[in-house]
């Protein structure tokens, strides 16, 4: 009876032992077939991006795609200078982050129910001051929901999944790129004298809430490239002609237009120092005008508005009221009103 039994625990044993087996198998192949992948990022596009990976580099002139020129390349600028980047990724934003999750042990269907039914990498510019975080922008990151791995005709997709590069402008005379508003909102906190600048780009996961990301910042980001250079702030440098980081130019010349524009800040109370009519839109019933206006009190302030009115069918011209379409207030350089 006890060598039925013995027998009859050990064939137990045995099938379990057996069933774990293939359970374990299973398991291991559904994991290596869940994870979060993408294989059509560009790789490193020349021997220059080769070289520096997981960097960013500034010049004063543009670098431009697979023509890079590293004699070009400097960490010194003074005020006055153009001040342009390019990022070095050892892959695209997109992969980085799939396999900063899939090394730290996060399936794709882990990513998904983390991320609420999505996985949205974002890149996020990061700028640091004297070793001071200051700001940060999402960069090409806003796009549709999506799935593993996305699809979709958003541009975005492509930067996002396949981009291993991507260029910048801090500084110039005209306007060329989003992150001209965050190098002016640090010039205009920049004491005279010298400083140092740092930028960073993450891979940020969207997808998760703002909570997760604080709680896990490291397990929701990755940083892809960083890099600084030195800026000489020297005083009584003049910007105030720079429309690239001060107030646009005016394009619109029509008294009749600055009558309008003047009369509406005037009924606002304002008092601009400087203005600049940028263009005006004629519909068939409304026009639009775009201006900005810089302001100084305890800080500067430059607003851009538009405004609108309506047309008079009986005067064939656009008159009566005019109302506020949309405003836009940003920090600026107090130089930039001398």
């Amino acid at each position: 009876m006890n060598r039925i039994l013995l027998t009859l625990s050990f064939t137990a044993a045995l099938i379990a032992n057996v069933s774990l087996a293939q359970t374990t198998k299973k398991k291991t192949e559904v994991v290596a077939s869940d994870t979060l992948k993408w294989n059509e990022s560009q790789g490193i596009t020349s021997t220059v991006h080769g070289k520096n990976i997981g960097k960013i580099i500034f010049s004063k002139e543009t670098i431009e795609f697979q023509n890079e020129d590293s004699s070009k390349f400097t960490t010194q600028f003074v005020f006055g200078d153009k001040i342009k980047f390019r990022a070095f990724f050892k892959e695209s934003s997109y992969n980085s982050l799939a396999h900063h999750y899939t090394a730290n042990n996060i399936s794709k269907t882990k990513a998904f129910e983390l991320g609420g039914g999505g996985f949205r990498p974002k890149i996020v510019v990061k700028y640091y001051v004297d070793g001071t975080y200051f700001t940060e922008r999402t960069y090409k990151g806003e796009f549709n929901e999506h799935t593993n791995p996305p699809m979709g005709s958003d541009p975005n997709f492509d930067f996002l999944c396949k981009n291993t590069t991507y260029r910048g402008t801090l500084y110039d005379v005209t306007y060329a790129h989003e992150e001209i508003d965050d190098f002016t909102a640090i010039l205009s906190k920049l004491t005279p004298g010298k400083h140092t600048i740092k930028l960073e780009a993450w891979s940020v996961n969207y997808s998760v809430t703002e909570e997760q990301r604080k709680a896990s910042p490291d397990m929701h980001q990755v940083l892809l490239a960083s890099g600084e250079f030195s800026f000489d702030m020297k005083g009584g440098a003049s910007m105030s002609d720079n429309e690239a980081v001060c107030i646009p130019k005016t394009q619109v010349t029509s008294a009749e237009i600055n009558k309008v524009v003047m009369d509406y800040l005037t009924d606002q109370g304002i008092k601009p120092l400087k203005l600049g009519i940028t263009k005006t839109f004629d519909g068939q019933d409304i026009q639009e005008i775009h201006f900005a206006y810089g302001v100084k009190g305890s800080t500067c302030k430059m607003e851009f508005l538009v405004i609108q009115r309506s047309y008079n069918y009986m005067q064939k011209r656009y008159m009566g009221s005019v109302s506020l379409k949309s405003r836009k207030t940003t920090d600026l350089p107090c130089q930039c009103l001398e």
